[in-house]
């Protein structure tokens, strides 16, 4: 399995799925770049494109091979449709009763559950800080943003099994959460830029606060 280098010792920003990306925004971003999944659509040029799901990296081939970053990663078997080169990365195992996957600090494996999480824990083993998440709703259903409306959807719309809100906080948030006050403990600050999102453990800053 290949090893992650420490050779980040700035800013990261992380692309999510969530509706409170706005691409617009993200083309104005500098620094360091994790697109996850179909944000790489916003930023074909981020540092790295991680995706977990490999149907997805298989139905969208194209995008994948559309990506002109450093790095493209996952944590499964390479698809064997795609001709680009893919870094293979561990999945940490989960630990404790609860079965959690927390913060990886062997840079062999990554923590999380999702492939947000697994972005996050990729982004603080590269040596990024702060990190700033772009995205991460973490719900279904439909929000308000700037009064109006939205229909929260991501990549996983197009498949027969979507996540619904349970998925969101028993599997994909108790993770982040429980990475939380490790990646605090290495002083590594994280924000969160999505106002509505449901993800608690992490100060919510209005994405424009860095982009002066």
């Amino acid at each position: 399995m290949w090893s992650i280098p420490k050779e980040w010792n700035e800013r990261c920003f992380i692309l999510g799925g969530g509706p409170s990306l706005d691409p617009k925004i993200v083309k104005q971003l500098t620094g360091h770049i994790i697109a996850v999944n179909e944000a790489v659509v916003d930023r074909p040029d981020a540092d790295i494109l991680y995706w977990a799901d490999p149907q997805w990296a298989r139905r969208e081939k194209t995008k994948v091979e559309a990506h002109t970053g450093s790095y493209r990663i996952s944590r499964r078997l390479k698809p064997s449709n795609l001709k680009c080169e893919v870094k293979l990365i561990d999945w940490s195992l989960p630990t404790g009763k609860d079965r959690i996957r927390g913060l990886s600090t062997d840079p062999t494996k990554i923590g999380g559950y999702c492939s947000g999480g697994n972005a996050l824990n990729l982004a603080f083993l590269f040596g990024a800080n702060p990190i700033i998440l772009i995205g991460f709703d973490m719900r279904v259903g439909k929000i308000i943003v700037k009064g109006k409306t939205h229909t929260v959807k991501n990549y996983h719309t197009r498949d027969e099994k979507r996540p619904d809100d349970s998925q969101y906080i028993n599997k994909f948030m108790r993770h982040i959460i429980a990475m939380a006050p490790e990646i605090a403990r290495h002083g590594v600050k994280v924000y969160n830029t999505s106002l509505t999102s449901r993800l608690e453990c992490f100060p919510k800053v209005d994405i424009r606060e860095f982009l002066k």
